[in-house]
């Protein structure tokens, strides 16, 4: 007793929140699922960091260059309705030749139920990286055709171009995205690590059992790592005595 006493009195008391996005993409080590149409490419550098989804692709000019979500962006969007948010890095790196008119960097979403546009405010001239939100709020988007309530509720499509500059001659712009993030916008429930729904006892004791050790140790419980820095100690503590004694949302 005395010994849980001591750890309790010198941990911080306090919450610890950690986002856990329902898909991610980094394309640190490929297009990790996503489908590009042949005027996008997938570079192991310049993103932000590591790589990217580059486009267009000069020696293609047919198309302009864009991307397709994979499977774990798909589904039931319905949970996340007014909480949830899509969002995206994009760099503009040159207009082209001949910029005739601007596009706004955009996120489509089709389902059986319609299908939806967000748009956030265009780009007129090349710049660093910048991160766009598109908040899963019907207001802000266009619905383009069925209801916002039924394209949530089966999403079988998200589609972002890429390629967003008019040219009147070659060469055409050069653009990239980077670390696309569909977020329920719900916190995780950290620190009920015996999955009952409540953070209490048992989780407690879960991190003192695993108390001091690290992966390869005797008695090292990786559900315990709570804040993922491959030790169980006053870190994972201070989560569970954050929360303690409170019911997962």
């Amino acid at each position: 007793m005395r010994i849980i006493e001591s750890l309790v009195s010198l941990a911080l008391l306090g919450s610890f929140v950690v986002a856990e996005p329902v898909a991610s993409s980094d394309f640190d080590d490929g297009p990790q699922g996503w489908t590009l149409n042949a005027s996008a490419r997938w570079e192991s550098t310049g993103g932000n960091p590591g790589g990217r989804i580059f486009g267009p692709v000069p020696e293609k000019t047919n198309t302009s260059a864009a991307m397709n979500a994979p499977a774990a962006f798909l589904g039931n969007w319905a949970p996340y309705d007014t909480v949830g948010s899509v969002s995206f890095d994009f760099i503009r790196i040159s207009n082209g030749a001949q910029p005739q008119a601007f596009g706004p960097p955009s996120v489509r979403i089709t389902g059986p139920g319609g299908q939806a546009r967000w748009e956030g405010p265009a780009l007129t001239a090349p710049g660093p990286w910048m991160t766009y939100t598109a908040p899963l709020i019907e207001s802000e988007w266009t619905v383009l055709s069925g209801t916002w309530e039924a394209i949530l509720a089966d999403v079988t499509e998200v589609f972002i171009p890429i390629e967003l500059v008019t040219n009147g001659n070659n060469p055409d712009e050069q653009a990239a995205v980077d670390n696309v993030i569909l977020d329920s916008g719900a916190a995780p429930c950290v620190g009920d690590i015996d999955g009952d729904g409540m953070i209490g006892f048992a989780d407690l004791n879960a991190i003192l059992s695993a108390f001091n050790t690290a992966p390869g140790d005797a008695g090292y419980n990786a559900a315990a790592d709570l804040d993922d820095d491959d030790f169980v100690g006053f870190g994972d503590l201070n989560i569970v005595l954050g929360s303690f004694n409170t019911a997962c949302p």
